[in-house]
């Protein structure tokens, strides 16, 4: 997983696509060089771990892109999965914190604008 070269690349640009996201490296990051290798955290390491991340991006100024593989309402014991109830807490979580949200298209037009 999370595989990317110059041809994903390429087929990102094809679509339209201004941003991909990596996962390795330091994943809370600032400003990134690389709009196709963004630094990212899977929202699979849990809810408790992904609030902790927002307070800690909060508090320092930086940005923190999260993604999701599958949103069930029962994950059962797919890794790649988190539940429905866990992604509404995280997203109220993150309302009620004030961080302001964007698309990853959005936020890197903001950057470079």
């Amino acid at each position: 997983g999370g595989y990317y070269n110059d041809t994903c690349s390429a087929a990102l640009d094809q679509l339209g696509f201004l941003t991909g996201r990596s996962v390795e490296g330091n994943r809370i990051a600032g400003f990134p060089v690389d709009s196709r290798r963004l630094h990212c955290y899977s929202a699979q390491i849990g809810i408790n771990s992904m609030k902790a991340y927002v307070d800690n991006c909060k508090g320092a100024g930086t940005s923190l892109m999260i993604y999701y593989h599958k949103i069930l309402d029962v994950p059962g014991a797919d890794p790649y999965a988190t539940s429905t109830a866990d992604f509404q807490t995280l997203i109220n979580y993150i309302v009620a914190s004030g961080v302001q949200c964007y698309a990853l298209d959005a936020w890197w037009q903001a950057l470079n604008a």
